[in-house]
């Protein structure tokens, strides 16, 4: 890996308004997808301990 290919995570780099709209939209996808994930998760447990035998 060349010295140039390492980028300093303190630098701040403008965005273009069209990578600001896809990077808003990418993290409501996975904010989504990580709620929609949690909600199947919970109810996979639910359903789970109610057909358990008491």
């Amino acid at each position: 890996m060349s010295q140039q290919a390492v980028v300093d995570r303190h630098m701040i780099v403008p965005l273009t308004d069209e990578e600001l709209k896809n990077s808003r939209r990418l993290a409501l996808e996975a904010d989504l997808s990580m709620k929609e994930w949690l909600r199947v998760s919970v109810l996979e447990k639910l359903s789970r301990t109610n057909t358990e035998p008491a």
